[in-house]
Protein backbone atom coordinates (compact mmCIF):
# COMPACT_ATOMS: atom_id res chain seq x y z
CA UNK A 1 0.00 0.00 0.00
CA UNK A 2 1.01 3.47 -0.87
CA UNK A 3 1.96 5.90 2.11
CA UNK A 4 -1.11 8.52 0.94
CA UNK A 5 -2.79 5.23 1.01
CA UNK A 6 -2.11 4.25 4.74
CA UNK A 7 -2.49 8.21 6.18
CA UNK A 8 -5.79 8.12 4.55
CA UNK A 9 -6.85 4.51 6.35
CA UNK A 10 -5.10 6.51 9.95
CA UNK A 11 -7.20 9.38 8.99
CA UNK A 12 -10.51 7.49 9.63
CA UNK A 13 -12.01 7.45 12.34
CA UNK A 14 -12.83 3.87 14.23
CA UNK A 15 -15.16 2.71 16.62
CA UNK A 16 -13.26 3.07 19.46
CA UNK A 17 -12.23 7.18 18.43
CA UNK A 18 -15.72 7.90 17.87
CA UNK A 19 -17.00 6.19 21.55
CA UNK A 20 -13.94 8.33 23.08
CA UNK A 21 -14.92 11.75 21.23
CA UNK A 22 -18.35 11.45 22.09
CA UNK A 23 -17.49 10.67 25.73
CA UNK A 24 -15.13 13.64 26.28
CA UNK A 25 -17.77 15.77 24.82
CA UNK A 26 -20.67 14.41 27.77
CA UNK A 27 -17.75 15.07 30.12
CA UNK A 28 -18.43 19.10 29.74
CA UNK A 29 -22.47 18.78 31.42
CA UNK A 30 -23.18 16.39 33.93
CA UNK A 31 -26.56 15.85 32.83
CA UNK A 32 -24.89 14.41 29.50
CA UNK A 33 -22.30 12.52 30.95
CA UNK A 34 -25.40 11.00 33.06
CA UNK A 35 -27.13 10.44 30.22
CA UNK A 36 -23.62 8.66 28.22
CA UNK A 37 -23.04 6.66 30.77
CA UNK A 38 -26.93 5.26 31.11
CA UNK A 39 -26.39 4.47 27.15
CA UNK A 40 -23.01 2.43 28.24
CA UNK A 41 -23.17 0.76 31.32
CA UNK A 42 -19.84 -0.84 32.55
CA UNK A 43 -20.67 -4.37 31.11
CA UNK A 44 -20.72 -2.77 27.29
CA UNK A 45 -17.66 -0.82 28.10
CA UNK A 46 -15.99 -3.63 29.40
CA UNK A 47 -16.73 -6.17 26.67
CA UNK A 48 -15.68 -3.41 24.01
CA UNK A 49 -12.58 -2.26 26.36
CA UNK A 50 -13.41 1.20 26.47
CA UNK A 51 -12.15 3.31 29.30
CA UNK A 52 -14.09 5.07 31.59
CA UNK A 53 -12.85 6.80 34.22
CA UNK A 54 -15.90 6.74 35.99
CA UNK A 55 -16.15 3.07 36.10
CA UNK A 56 -12.24 2.38 37.09
CA UNK A 57 -13.38 1.88 41.13
CA UNK A 58 -16.51 -0.50 39.23
CA UNK A 59 -13.96 -3.15 37.22
CA UNK A 60 -14.17 -1.85 33.94
CA UNK A 61 -11.51 -1.75 31.55
CA UNK A 62 -8.43 0.40 32.91
CA UNK A 63 -5.55 -1.50 32.05
CA UNK A 64 -2.65 -0.08 34.18
CA UNK A 65 -0.18 -2.68 34.16
CA UNK A 66 0.65 -4.21 29.99
CA UNK A 67 2.48 -7.17 29.99
CA UNK A 68 3.08 -8.86 26.77
CA UNK A 69 0.19 -10.93 26.87
CA UNK A 70 -2.41 -8.24 26.29
CA UNK A 71 -0.56 -6.79 23.52
CA UNK A 72 0.89 -9.47 22.01
CA UNK A 73 -1.25 -12.95 22.01
CA UNK A 74 -3.32 -11.73 19.43
CA UNK A 75 -0.70 -10.83 17.01
CA UNK A 76 0.17 -13.87 15.69
CA UNK A 77 3.21 -14.28 17.57
CA UNK A 78 5.27 -11.26 16.08
CA UNK A 79 7.94 -9.71 18.25
CA UNK A 80 7.39 -6.62 16.84
CA UNK A 81 3.68 -4.97 16.49
CA UNK A 82 2.47 -1.53 15.49
CA UNK A 83 -0.94 0.06 16.51
CA UNK A 84 -2.23 3.54 16.02
CA UNK A 85 -3.10 5.73 19.43
CA UNK A 86 -6.44 5.76 19.65
CA UNK A 87 -7.29 9.88 19.69
CA UNK A 88 -9.46 11.00 22.36
CA UNK A 89 -8.44 7.94 24.92
CA UNK A 90 -8.80 9.56 28.48
CA UNK A 91 -5.04 9.65 29.72
CA UNK A 92 -4.11 7.66 32.38
CA UNK A 93 -1.34 6.44 34.30
CA UNK A 94 0.24 3.01 32.89
CA UNK A 95 3.10 0.75 32.04
CA UNK A 96 4.51 -1.84 30.24
CA UNK A 97 6.70 -4.92 29.65
CA UNK A 98 7.63 -4.08 26.38
CA UNK A 99 9.78 -1.59 24.52
CA UNK A 100 7.44 1.33 22.92
CA UNK A 101 7.87 3.61 20.45
CA UNK A 102 5.64 6.46 19.96
CA UNK A 103 6.24 8.27 16.60
CA UNK A 104 4.29 11.13 15.22
CA UNK A 105 2.85 11.26 11.83
CA UNK A 106 0.89 13.92 11.65
CA UNK A 107 -0.06 16.87 14.43
CA UNK A 108 1.35 16.38 18.29
CA UNK A 109 1.09 14.59 21.02
CA UNK A 110 2.01 15.10 24.93
CA UNK A 111 3.59 12.35 27.26
CA UNK A 112 3.27 12.63 30.87
CA UNK A 113 5.88 11.20 33.48
CA UNK A 114 5.82 11.24 37.35
CA UNK A 115 8.12 14.75 36.63
CA UNK A 116 8.11 15.82 33.24
CA UNK A 117 6.31 16.42 30.54
CA UNK A 118 7.16 16.08 27.08
CA UNK A 119 5.33 17.58 23.82
CA UNK A 120 6.20 15.84 20.66
CA UNK A 121 5.82 17.08 17.35
CA UNK A 122 5.11 15.91 13.49
CA UNK A 123 8.08 13.73 12.75
CA UNK A 124 9.82 12.95 16.14
CA UNK A 125 9.54 9.60 18.09
CA UNK A 126 9.89 8.53 21.99
CA UNK A 127 11.27 5.80 23.03
CA UNK A 128 10.21 4.26 26.61
CA UNK A 129 12.03 1.28 28.00
CA UNK A 130 9.90 -1.30 30.10
CA UNK A 131 8.25 -0.31 33.22
CA UNK A 132 7.96 3.18 32.45
CA UNK A 133 4.63 5.13 34.16
CA UNK A 134 3.39 7.47 31.85
CA UNK A 135 0.12 8.84 30.56
CA UNK A 136 -0.03 9.43 26.69
CA UNK A 137 -2.30 12.77 25.80
CA UNK A 138 -3.76 12.96 21.87
CA UNK A 139 -7.26 14.95 21.87
CA UNK A 140 -7.49 16.41 18.25
CA UNK A 141 -6.83 14.59 14.72
CA UNK A 142 -3.10 14.15 15.04
CA UNK A 143 -1.66 10.33 14.10
CA UNK A 144 0.40 8.43 16.87
CA UNK A 145 2.18 5.12 15.95
CA UNK A 146 2.93 3.07 18.25
CA UNK A 147 5.86 0.54 17.36
CA UNK A 148 5.74 -1.88 20.15
CA UNK A 149 8.64 -4.56 20.91
CA UNK A 150 9.18 -7.37 23.04
CA UNK A 151 12.08 -6.90 25.15
CA UNK A 152 13.85 -10.58 25.21
CA UNK A 153 13.21 -10.26 21.58
CA UNK A 154 14.97 -6.81 22.05
CA UNK A 155 17.70 -8.55 24.47
CA UNK A 156 18.55 -10.51 21.80
CA UNK A 157 18.87 -8.29 18.61
CA UNK A 158 19.05 -5.05 19.37
CA UNK A 159 22.69 -4.87 18.88
CA UNK A 160 22.50 -6.48 15.27
CA UNK A 161 20.75 -3.32 15.03
CA UNK A 162 23.09 -0.94 16.40
CA UNK A 163 26.13 -3.09 15.98
CA UNK A 164 28.56 0.25 15.96
CA UNK A 165 28.92 1.84 19.36
CA UNK A 166 26.74 5.65 19.08
CA UNK A 167 24.24 7.16 21.65
CA UNK A 168 20.73 4.83 21.02
CA UNK A 169 22.62 2.16 21.56
CA UNK A 170 24.27 3.20 24.92
CA UNK A 171 20.63 3.81 26.02
CA UNK A 172 19.26 0.63 25.32
CA UNK A 173 22.28 -1.27 27.34
CA UNK A 174 21.12 1.17 30.07
CA UNK A 175 17.63 0.57 30.08
CA UNK A 176 18.37 -3.16 29.83
CA UNK A 177 20.47 -3.38 32.31
CA UNK A 178 20.81 -0.84 34.79
CA UNK A 179 18.61 0.14 37.69
CA UNK A 180 19.35 4.11 36.93
CA UNK A 181 17.38 4.88 33.51
CA UNK A 182 17.43 7.98 33.90
CA UNK A 183 14.30 9.40 31.54
CA UNK A 184 13.04 8.32 27.97
CA UNK A 185 14.97 9.08 24.46
CA UNK A 186 13.34 11.15 21.82
CA UNK A 187 15.04 11.92 18.15
CA UNK A 188 13.98 14.58 15.98
CA UNK A 189 13.91 13.76 12.27
CA UNK A 190 12.99 17.45 11.05
CA UNK A 191 9.63 16.28 10.05
CA UNK A 192 11.58 13.51 7.00
CA UNK A 193 9.20 12.47 4.92
CA UNK A 194 11.51 9.34 3.83
CA UNK A 195 11.62 8.34 7.22
CA UNK A 196 7.78 8.96 7.64
CA UNK A 197 7.01 6.79 4.76
CA UNK A 198 9.78 3.63 6.50
CA UNK A 199 6.92 3.75 9.38
CA UNK A 200 3.86 3.78 7.18
CA UNK A 201 5.52 0.50 5.72
CA UNK A 202 5.93 -1.23 9.05
CA UNK A 203 2.42 -0.18 10.49
CA UNK A 204 1.26 -1.44 6.86
CA UNK A 205 3.08 -4.90 7.13
CA UNK A 206 2.01 -5.25 11.09
CA UNK A 207 -1.80 -4.53 10.05
CA UNK A 208 -1.87 -6.77 7.33
CA UNK A 209 0.32 -9.36 8.58
CA UNK A 210 1.14 -10.08 5.28
CA UNK A 211 4.19 -13.66 4.88
CA UNK A 212 7.66 -12.50 6.48
CA UNK A 213 6.69 -9.41 7.89
CA UNK A 214 8.41 -9.88 11.17
CA UNK A 215 11.51 -9.78 9.04
CA UNK A 216 10.84 -6.86 6.94
CA UNK A 217 9.29 -4.96 9.99
CA UNK A 218 12.67 -5.79 11.74
CA UNK A 219 15.06 -4.51 8.68
CA UNK A 220 12.80 -1.44 8.25
CA UNK A 221 13.15 -1.02 11.79
CA UNK A 222 17.09 -1.17 11.35
CA UNK A 223 17.22 0.76 8.56
CA UNK A 224 14.88 3.65 10.09
CA UNK A 225 17.59 3.98 12.95
CA UNK A 226 20.66 3.24 10.62
CA UNK A 227 18.99 6.62 8.59
CA UNK A 228 18.53 8.23 11.87
CA UNK A 229 22.32 8.24 12.92
CA UNK A 230 23.95 8.71 9.81
CA UNK A 231 21.91 11.98 8.88
CA UNK A 232 20.25 12.90 12.09
CA UNK A 233 22.67 12.22 15.16
CA UNK A 234 22.51 15.84 16.13
CA UNK A 235 19.13 15.58 17.10
CA UNK A 236 18.97 12.53 19.56
CA UNK A 237 17.98 13.69 22.67
CA UNK A 238 19.70 11.48 25.32
CA UNK A 239 19.99 11.45 29.51
CA UNK A 240 22.79 12.03 30.56
CA UNK A 241 24.23 9.26 32.28
CA UNK A 242 26.83 9.57 34.89
CA UNK A 243 30.56 8.95 34.68
CA UNK A 244 30.18 5.98 36.22
CA UNK A 245 27.23 4.79 34.06
CA UNK A 246 29.65 5.75 30.86
CA UNK A 247 32.31 3.24 31.76
CA UNK A 248 29.86 0.69 32.69
CA UNK A 249 28.05 1.09 29.44
CA UNK A 250 31.27 0.49 27.69
CA UNK A 251 31.58 -2.93 30.14
CA UNK A 252 28.18 -3.87 28.86
CA UNK A 253 28.63 -3.25 25.26
CA UNK A 254 32.02 -5.19 25.58
CA UNK A 255 30.14 -8.12 27.04
CA UNK A 256 27.67 -7.91 25.12
CA UNK A 257 30.19 -8.46 21.88
CA UNK A 258 32.56 -11.14 23.18
CA UNK A 259 29.21 -13.05 25.60
CA UNK A 260 30.71 -16.70 24.10
CA UNK A 261 34.26 -16.40 25.50
CA UNK A 262 33.98 -13.03 28.08
CA UNK A 263 35.70 -13.60 31.36
CA UNK A 264 35.92 -10.66 34.54
CA UNK A 265 39.36 -11.37 34.24
CA UNK A 266 39.38 -10.38 30.77
CA UNK A 267 37.26 -7.08 31.34
CA UNK A 268 39.73 -6.33 33.96
CA UNK A 269 42.42 -6.36 31.99
CA UNK A 270 40.86 -4.52 29.18
CA UNK A 271 39.69 -1.70 31.05
CA UNK A 272 42.30 -1.60 33.43
CA UNK A 273 40.70 -2.65 36.51
CA UNK A 274 40.61 -5.18 39.08
CA UNK A 275 38.56 -7.79 38.72
CA UNK A 276 37.40 -6.43 42.53
CA UNK A 277 36.09 -3.11 41.25
CA UNK A 278 34.44 -4.50 38.11
CA UNK A 279 32.62 -7.10 39.91
CA UNK A 280 31.44 -4.77 42.35
CA UNK A 281 30.54 -1.99 40.18
CA UNK A 282 28.69 -4.38 38.08
CA UNK A 283 26.77 -5.42 41.05
CA UNK A 284 25.62 -1.71 42.14
CA UNK A 285 24.30 -1.05 39.06
CA UNK A 286 22.53 -4.02 37.58
CA UNK A 287 21.63 -5.83 40.89
CA UNK A 288 23.45 -8.62 39.32
CA UNK A 289 26.87 -10.28 39.79
CA UNK A 290 28.84 -10.62 36.54
CA UNK A 291 28.30 -14.26 36.43
CA UNK A 292 24.22 -14.32 36.89
CA UNK A 293 24.64 -11.30 34.59
CA UNK A 294 26.28 -13.25 31.94
CA UNK A 295 24.27 -16.58 32.13
CA UNK A 296 20.88 -14.43 31.94
CA UNK A 297 21.88 -12.31 28.53
CA UNK A 298 23.29 -16.41 27.62
CA UNK A 299 20.11 -17.99 28.27
CA UNK A 300 17.80 -15.04 26.65
CA UNK A 301 19.43 -15.71 23.47
CA UNK A 302 19.25 -19.58 23.94
CA UNK A 303 15.20 -19.76 24.54
CA UNK A 304 15.13 -16.99 21.71
CA UNK A 305 16.51 -19.30 19.47
CA UNK A 306 15.14 -22.41 20.82
CA UNK A 307 11.71 -20.60 19.54
CA UNK A 308 12.95 -19.47 16.34
CA UNK A 309 15.23 -21.69 15.17
CA UNK A 310 15.34 -25.07 13.62
CA UNK A 311 19.21 -26.09 14.66
CA UNK A 312 20.05 -28.58 16.30
CA UNK A 313 20.01 -27.96 20.81
CA UNK A 314 23.56 -28.81 20.43
CA UNK A 315 24.29 -25.94 17.91
CA UNK A 316 22.43 -23.80 20.30
CA UNK A 317 23.74 -24.28 23.42
CA UNK A 318 27.49 -23.53 21.27
CA UNK A 319 26.00 -20.59 19.92
CA UNK A 320 24.67 -19.10 23.25
CA UNK A 321 28.65 -19.79 24.87
CA UNK A 322 27.61 -23.03 27.13
CA UNK A 323 30.74 -25.18 27.08
CA UNK A 324 29.37 -28.28 26.64
CA UNK A 325 25.76 -29.61 25.89
CA UNK A 326 25.53 -31.50 28.82
CA UNK A 327 26.48 -28.23 31.13
CA UNK A 328 24.29 -26.63 29.27
CA UNK A 329 21.13 -29.08 29.70
CA UNK A 330 22.50 -29.27 33.17
CA UNK A 331 21.68 -25.10 33.70
CA UNK A 332 18.84 -24.69 31.88
CA UNK A 333 16.62 -27.45 33.68
CA UNK A 334 18.24 -25.98 36.99
CA UNK A 335 16.52 -22.43 35.41
CA UNK A 336 13.11 -23.50 33.85
CA UNK A 337 12.75 -26.77 35.58
CA UNK A 338 12.48 -28.81 32.30
CA UNK A 339 14.99 -29.48 29.60
CA UNK A 340 15.89 -27.55 26.25
CA UNK A 341 13.79 -30.03 24.18
CA UNK A 342 11.44 -29.96 26.53
CA UNK A 343 11.46 -26.22 26.31
CA UNK A 344 11.33 -26.71 22.34
CA UNK A 345 8.45 -28.95 22.10
CA UNK A 346 6.29 -26.86 24.55
CA UNK A 347 6.94 -23.45 22.30
CA UNK A 348 5.97 -25.41 19.06
CA UNK A 349 2.46 -27.01 20.44
CA UNK A 350 2.04 -23.28 21.67
CA UNK A 351 2.29 -21.72 18.16
CA UNK A 352 0.08 -24.73 17.00
CA UNK A 353 -2.40 -23.98 19.04
CA UNK A 354 -2.41 -20.35 18.31
CA UNK A 355 -2.40 -20.87 14.77
CA UNK A 356 -5.64 -22.76 15.37
CA UNK A 357 -6.97 -20.22 17.48
CA UNK A 358 -6.33 -17.80 14.82
CA UNK A 359 -7.48 -19.45 11.60
CA UNK A 360 -10.77 -17.58 11.69
CA UNK A 361 -9.26 -14.22 11.34
CA UNK A 362 -8.98 -12.56 8.24
CA UNK A 363 -5.85 -10.67 5.92
CA UNK A 364 -6.48 -7.14 7.04
CA UNK A 365 -9.12 -7.81 10.25
CA UNK A 366 -9.10 -5.02 12.52
CA UNK A 367 -7.95 -7.06 15.00
CA UNK A 368 -5.63 -4.75 17.25
CA UNK A 369 -8.47 -2.05 17.56
CA UNK A 370 -9.61 -3.58 21.04
CA UNK A 371 -6.30 -2.18 22.41
CA UNK A 372 -5.46 0.35 20.71
CA UNK A 373 -7.09 2.62 23.05
CA UNK A 374 -4.68 1.08 25.58
CA UNK A 375 -1.47 2.58 24.56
Amino acid sequence: MEANEVLQELRSYNDHELFYKEYLEAKKDPDSLHDFLKMYPVEKTKEKQWIVEEYKSAGGWYPENMDDALMFSMSEGNDIVLTKHNRYTPAFSHRHTFFEFAYVVEGACTHVFQKDTLHLKKGQLLILPPFTIHQVKVFDDSIVINILVKRKMFETLFHTIFCESNPIRDYFNQSLYLFSCNGSLWIDTNKNEALRDVVLEMYDQSIKKKKYSQTILLSLLAYWFGKVLQNQEAHIHIPKFTATNKTLLKILDHIERNFETITLSHIAETFHFSQAYVSRMIKKQTGKSFTDLLLDLKFEKATYWLETRTDSIQQIAYDSGFESIEHFNRLFKKRFLITPGQYRKLNQQKEKNRRTNNEFINEGSDLYAPYRSSI
